[in-house]
């Protein structure tokens, strides 16, 4: 599947969780962002407004028309933040980067859908490999275009000063770096506004919260623990965005952001890694719907081809189990509970001789991989049992 194709698949197919859900107020010394409805999007990965706080932010607004010249000369930008490839990445062990995301607000978009405005990123038949590449550093990278996006209250941003780019960090209202009339000459200064942006991450970004030991919202990673979707924790978050407490209001801000951007990273590494890894898909997917419930729907067709081929679905329950158990902070309760955990891999490792032989490519090499894996765990489970 070509990188157009599968960004426009993969963008109808995600459209954001919370892309129809009343909007939900900001803390103090955070941006607020309008324009991410459904109505609005025109390609790449759908967001909400979470995915454009606690990280870098490159936003770049451009005119509908004059977009179509300035597609190469913009393809920089577009790899900012580049993607794991879908087929040049081991899915199994690796994870999304946590460091920013590039997005696109097309002004003057009135009539255009995404259909038409996709075009845009389709490279001359005759063109060399090298032109290919920078039309396709969108669909590769699955850039967000979004129809008038825009901060809240920020000033109005006339039509003479476009191309412009601005570079937000982790938190603050204020862009750290713009640029009116934008052009190819200022891509060294927006790069070394982004390097600047990262290093003010948070080092010990803990998905899903963000925050590894919440001091004033312990209750919430108690409510995940426990297997409940996620709707009651975010409640629980939204209320406290409103707190006068600003450190309250602040901790609410990074676990409901952290916990929505969760959700749209699992959407977006199902639709790029099930392929190429069908069993680590499985478990996000049975993770993103524990989760989120009503996502399973629009996940319809991944959910559907598990079910349709037993292989994968049971590759992945091997492989949930292999997650859990291999966990650093999973320790058995007793000496008996690890012997039926080894006996229970045991099986595992049966199954999984049996799947190395499938005809299925991915299903054969997941197997072997797992296989291997599961020996190491066999051994490693009964020294976790606690010393009485």
């Amino acid at each position: 599947m070509s990188m157009l194709k599968r960004s426009l698949v993969l963008g109808a197919g995600l459209l954001g969780l919370s892309a129809l859900a009343a909007p939900v107020p900001v803390a103090d010394g955070y941006v607020d962002w309008s324009g991410l409805s459904p109505k609005s999007y025109l390609f790449g990965r759908t967001i909400t407004p979470s995915d454009l706080r606690q990280w870098t932010v490159v936003y770049v607004v451009v005119d509908a028309e004059a977009f179509a010249g300035q597609v190469r000369a913009f393809a920089p930008l577009a790899d900012l933040m580049p993607l794991p490839q879908a087929h040049a990445t081991q899915w199994e062990t690796a994870e999304l980067p946590h460091d920013g995301i590039v997005v696109f607000s097309v002004r003057n978009a009135k009539g255009t859908d995404p259909k038409s405005f996709a075009l845009n990123f389709r490279p001359p038949k005759d063109a060399e490999q090298a032109v290919a590449q920078q039309y396709s550093a969108y669909g590769r990278n699955m850039v967000p275009f979004y129809k008038d996006l825009e901060p809240v209250g920020a000033a109005a941003l006339t039509a003479d000063k476009l191309p412009y780019v601005a570079v937000y960090g982790a938190s603050g209202t204020d862009p750290l770096y713009t640029k009116e009339n934008f052009a190819t000459g200022d891509i060294k200064a927006v790069r070394e506004a982004v390097n600047k942006a990262k290093k003010l991450l948070p080092e010990d970004w803990t998905p899903p919260l963000g925050i590894r030991e919440p001091q004033h919202y312990k209750q919430v990673p108690a409510l995940l623990a426990k297997g409940k979707p996620a709707a009651a924790a975010l409640k629980i978050l939204a209320a406290g965005l409103k707190s006068k407490d600003a450190e309250q209001a602040k901790e609410a801000q990074i676990m409901h952001d952290a916990l929505n951007q969760y959700a749209s990273g699992l959407k977006l590494r199902i639709g790029l890694e099930h392929h190429a890894a069908p069993a680590r898909a499985y478990y996000d997917l049975q993770t993103l719907v524990k989760l989120f419930p009503s996502e399973k729907k629009k996940m319809q067709a991944i959910d559907q081809a598990f079910k349709q081929n037993k292989e994968l679905g049971s590759l992945g329950k091997i492989f949930e189990k292999l997650m859990l158990w291999s966990r650093d902070d999973f320790v058995p309760k007793s000496a008996g509970e690890a012997k039926k955990i080894v006996v229970e891999l045991q099986k595992c490792k049966k199954q999984l001789d049996l799947l190395a032989n499938s005809a299925n490519a991915q299903v054969q090499g997941e197997a072997m991989l797992f296989s291997s894996q599961l020996d190491s765990l066999i051994e490693i489970i009964p020294t976790k049992v606690p010393s009485k």
